[in-house]
């Protein structure tokens, strides 16, 4: 009997119902492609790098809403098809008992015909006298011949119907949206996901007995997601990163490097020089990196801090100047060591295809300036930043 297999969805390789949030989604694909990355699974790399690539597939899927859409599309057609083909086996079920009801009854009734039992016994004195009465015999034995072959007959003709009505319903449904589904199916609730504090940035390197692609993986997500998470700097930022070279603003949902480009990560600050590029030459930089871009210059103008509190602590918004007593440069120095109180470059260039915009973080206010200035650049990664590879 061909019975279709439940489809593999992207939802089942992040651990997260099909109704998930994209703040649900975004966290369970942080806790398993940090649990998989290659790097710390020395002994099964092979695997981890197979899983990596299918978590990036799915999280790719799903945090976009239009390719997201016609995934649930594609799931749809694949339950209903699989309900039809049930209906269909359920409907060949029926009928093959009706037919075998009906070859039993004849069987039967044809036994009894057969049986000695319902044979008259025959008087031994009557047998000389017998003659006379062949012709109808006769009759009788052709007439009983004929009921056979007719009962023969009609057997053979409802096993074949019975014979292509098994092959119409249990021939597999054929659904031209199938793909193949995505291999290694993991199944766990959501609950644990939206309910459990955030997640950590470094759990516990997996093990045999700890599989995410096992029966019971739901150990393990609860195991990442209740390991404390790192504190916020200025109520808002958080290191983000093994490496902790990159920050997360928690109100605006954007990574950032946290050092300026030529500078440099060493586990602590950030050491070297800023470099100086026109307008040109930093979009050009950023199109060399497909994770990170420049950002847009309302993005960039989130960055600004006054310490003073004026306009605002944090300058969002507002394209004016910090004002009274504050620090400069005008960022959070513990979120973004070593920042030059200078000029950065953001997009898109002004209205006037000459100049670009940029915010100087001297002051905290944003203006145009020439496209062959020469001004700092802060890369903002990609909404899709996140990929294995790049840890």
């Amino acid at each position: 009997m061909a019975v279709m297999k439940k489809p593999r969805t992207h939802y089942d390789n992040l651990q997260v119902a099909e109704t998930a949030s994209p703040e649900v989604i975004r966290r369970a694909y942080k806790v398993l492609s940090q649990r998989w990355h290659p790097d710390k699974n020395p002994q099964q790399r092979d695997k981890a790098e197979r899983i990596c690539i299918m978590l990036n597939e799915a999280y790719a899927v799903l945090s976009d809403p239009v390719r997201r859409a016609k995934h649930d599309r594609w799931i749809t057609l694949q339950r209903a098809a699989a309900a039809k083909q049930a209906e269909h086996q359920r409907q060949a079920a029926q009928e093959l008992a009706r037919v075998a009801k009906r070859y039993s009854t004849i069987g039967q009734s044809g036994a009894e015909a057969a049986s000695p039992k319902s044979a008259k016994p025959v008087k031994p004195a009557k047998i000389i006298n017998l003659e006379h009465k062949l012709p109808p015999l006769r009759a009788a034995t052709t007439t009983r011949s004929r009921s056979s072959a007719q009962r023969q007959r009609q057997l053979l003709t409802l096993m074949l119907g019975a014979g292509l009505i098994a092959l119409l319903y249990f021939w597999p449904a054929v659904d031209p949206y199938y793909s193949p589904p995505p291999t290694e199916p993991v199944v766990n609730p959501e609950d644990a996901l939206a309910t459990l504090p955030s997640l950590a940035d470094d759990p516990p390197q997996p093990s045999d007995q700890d599989d995410p692609f096992s029966d019971d993986p739901l150990p393990i997500i609860v195991e990442s997601l209740t390991t404390t998470a790192p504190p916020l700097i200025a109520e808002r930022y958080r290191v983000y990163g093994a490496a902790e070279d990159r920050i997360e603003d928690t109100q605006t949902g954007l990574y950032w490097m946290r050092c300026s480009v030529g500078q440099e990560w060493d586990g602590e600050t950030c050491v070297g020089n800023a470099q100086l590029y026109t307008w040109e030459q930093a979009w050009q930089l950023a199109a060399e990196r497909p994770t990170k871009r420049l950002p847009h210059i309302e993005e960039l103008r989130t960055l600004v801090y006054c310490s003073s509190g004026y306009p605002t602590v944090f300058n969002t918004g507002h394209n004016v100047a910090c004002s009274g007593d504050y620090q400069r440069p005008t960022v959070v120095s513990d979120a973004f060591p070593n920042t030059p109180a200078a000029a950065f470059w953001a997009s898109p260039f002004s209205g006037d295809s000459e100049r670009a915009w940029f915010t100087f973080f001297y002051s905290g206010h944003s203006s145009t300036g020439a496209k062959t200035s020469h001004f700092r650049v802060r890369f903002v990664y990609e909404k899709e930043w996140v990929n294995y590879s790049d840890y």
